[in-house]
């Protein structure tokens, strides 16, 4: 074999180091977490009502060959993970933690007295920690949410300043806000592909959240196009909203871009930001609200993906249908809860 070295040409020499550095470099990168800052906004889209602001800033781990090597809790999110998430060869496991805040308020933002035929004034502050198992066909995925809504967010401080920045109406309505409660929250998601190509692929989605911010359940249809990753395209949901996760499986040296399509129906059985305090007792929106909401919605999501192993950038828009009626007196000038969030992420 030394011998057979030896022989070989300066310029297969190069090939081979060159070689070399490729496949040390793609090791190295796959061994980078995921870092993810979104933002999210109503206006985007011609609405300013219900869901009207939010941010969060994600970080996804490496993908690891067990659930043992991904990060996490083993107490807390991660130990109830275990119960959930399959163990066996040709799955990729990850962990994704996600900080943000939302913010929620009705459509006139100008009046400072109550407004029970409109949503409330909500302002929440969340962590989530989640675990996925997963690979190019399927994909189980459990989280967890500790958060707050309430005044001690600073949801009104938040809004106001960015208003004053813009120029945009001065939200007068905040000491209507909903009241100061702890939120906790539990997420699992199941999907599977049933269809996959060179241009496209499909896959169905069951998912359920159990707790005071959200407890729903939903199914929906994924369609990606282009040239895309291995994996799942990435839906980037305003905190707490849904399950947060990283699935996809990147080529070094690739870059992707490509569309994606969801259509999703949900089951609302409690919603705080529509139903008001589940755990405080006494405040006014919650006590004498006259919304008149639906418990079944559509939804109707389009991606735009560029992405490569070190950077890449989201737009998602959510088109809803209407999530209250609009009649009897109601203030609902939009039922529809419309927004769209712009996301970019980085590998240092």
């Amino acid at each position: 074999m030394k011998n057979e070295l030896m022989k070989l040409s300066v310029g297969h020499k190069i090939v081979i180091l060159i070689g070399v550095c490729i496949v040390s470099t793609s090791a190295f990168a796959q061994d980078k977490p995921i870092w993810r800052v979104a933002w999210a906004n109503d206006e985007i889209v011609g609405s300013d009502n219900q869901f009207t602001n939010g941010a969060f800033l994600q970080k996804s781990s490496i993908l690891a060959d067990s659930l043992e090597q991904a990060g996490g809790t083993p107490a807390f999110g991660k130990g109830l993970a275990s119960l959930v998430l399959p163990k066996r060869a040709g799955l990729f496991y990850r962990e994704t933690w996600t900080v943000g805040q939302n913010l929620q308020t009705p459509d006139r933002i100008s009046e400072r007295d109550i407004i029970l035929t409109d949503v409330p004034y909500v302002s929440m502050l969340g962590w989530t920690n989640s675990h996925i198992a997963f690979n190019d066909q399927e994909l189980t995925g459990f989280q967890t949410l500790l958060g707050w809504v309430g005044d001690l967010t600073l949801g009104e401080e938040t809004q106001s300043l960015a208003h004053d920045i813009t120029g945009a109406t001065d939200p007068k309505g905040w000491d209507n806000q909903l009241d100061n409660e702890p939120l906790l929250n539990l997420y699992v998601m199941r999907k599977a592909k049933f269809y996959n190509n060179d241009w496209m692929d499909a896959a169905w989605n069951l998912d359920a959240a159990l707790g005071n911010f959200f407890t729903l359940g939903q199914a929906a249809l994924e369609f990606r196009f282009g040239n895309r990753p291995a994996g799942f395209a990435p839906v980037g949901t305003p905190i707490g909203r849904s399950m947060d996760y990283n699935a996809r499986i990147l080529d070094p040296g690739v870059g992707y871009f490509y569309t994606s399509a969801i259509v999703r129906g949900t089951g609302l059985l409690f919603a705080l930001p529509r139903d008001g305090n589940l755990l405080r007792d006494g405040n006014d929106w919650t006590d004498d609200e006259q919304l008149d909401t639906k418990n079944l919605l559509g939804q109707l999501i389009l991606g735009l993906h560029y992405e490569t192993l070190n950077w890449g950038a989201h737009l998602n828009v959510f088109l809803a249908t209407d999530s209250a009626e609009a009649n009897n007196g109601s203030n609902l000038e939009d039922p529809s809860n419309n927004f769209a969030i712009l996301s970019v992420e980085w590998t240092f």
